[in-house]
């Protein structure tokens, strides 16, 4: 169903599928993954790191959120980064962060 909707399948394996160029609150993610448990979707990601501190997408991504869900119900700022949440109805929430970690590579990374 993916593939006939346009979407990039990459790969898959128990319970997530691995997409890539996924259109998203106005923005386009280079990697997501979705989530699968008792036949239906348990949650996404969607994932964007530049190699240098840049809060763009954070902050263009917060805005949009803000403007489809109202102000956010926790705001938190673990080790050099941002996460924020917003609660919605029957426990879904969307959680938006901002963190530096290390890559496969050992680089360090911004997501």
């Amino acid at each position: 169903m993916l593939l006939n909707g346009g979407y990039r399948v990459y790969s898959y394996g128990n319970n997530v599928i691995y997409l890539n160029d996924v259109s998203q609150l106005n923005m386009l993610w280079p990697d997501a993954q979705l989530y699968y448990h008792n036949g239906g979707l348990q949650r996404g990601e969607f994932i964007y790191y530049t190699p240098y501190y840049d809060t763009y997408r954070y902050n263009s991504v917060y805005s949009r959120l803000v403007a489809l869900y109202g102000d956010p119900v926790i705001t938190n700022y673990p080790s050099n980064g941002m996460q924020t949440q917003w609660f919605g109805y029957d426990g879904r929430f969307v959680t938006l962060t901002y963190q530096p970690m290390y890559g496969e590579d050992g680089r360090m990374r911004y997501y």
